[in-house]
């Protein structure tokens, strides 16, 4: 009763949530969410201004991928906020400052971002939850973006 497409025998592309994002393109087809979040449930901004502050807290020994001590609250609300939602997924974006080389910053960038998952891996955060970027001396922090596509 319903016109469709030929790869459906005549029936229309589903969308098992009814969010108007076909289940073909739908990466959560089982939870309604809009289109610009590819049809995933959006992430409540507390969530989101806790994991930015967190990302803020996580400061590393000069020139090293040793975390201060200072950044084990900040570790510890970012795992909190995965354990708390298995279906988020973090990016993690690490710069470091400007001393030394363009190379060896972007090393040690890469390094500090890979400290950061393997802390979280260590604490039973799956590593396919976790993409982890150095960026070298962009800039001087560390950001996260969570997703949960």
């Amino acid at each position: 009763m319903v016109p469709g497409v030929a790869r459906y025998q005549g029936c229309p592309v589903p969308d098992v949530d009814k969010d108007g994002v076909n289940d073909e393109d739908d990466k959560c087809p089982n939870e309604p969410g809009p289109a610009s979040n590819f049809g995933c449930p959006l992430i409540k901004t507390e969530v989101i201004a806790k994991l930015n502050a967190a990302a803020a807290g996580i400061s590393f020994y000069p020139g090293t991928e040793k975390f201060s001590p200072k950044s084990n609250t900040a570790l510890a609300a970012v795992l909190k906020i995965l354990q708390d939602d298995p279906t988020y997924k973090v990016d993690i974006s690490v710069y470091t400052d400007n001393k030394g080389s363009a190379e060896k910053n972007l090393m040690l960038s890469q390094n500090q971002a890979n400290a950061i998952k393997s802390f979280l891996m260590s604490k039973g955060i799956d590593e396919s939850r976790i993409n982890a970027k150095g960026f070298g001396a962009d800039k001087k922090r560390v950001e996260m973006t969570l997703h949960n596509y």
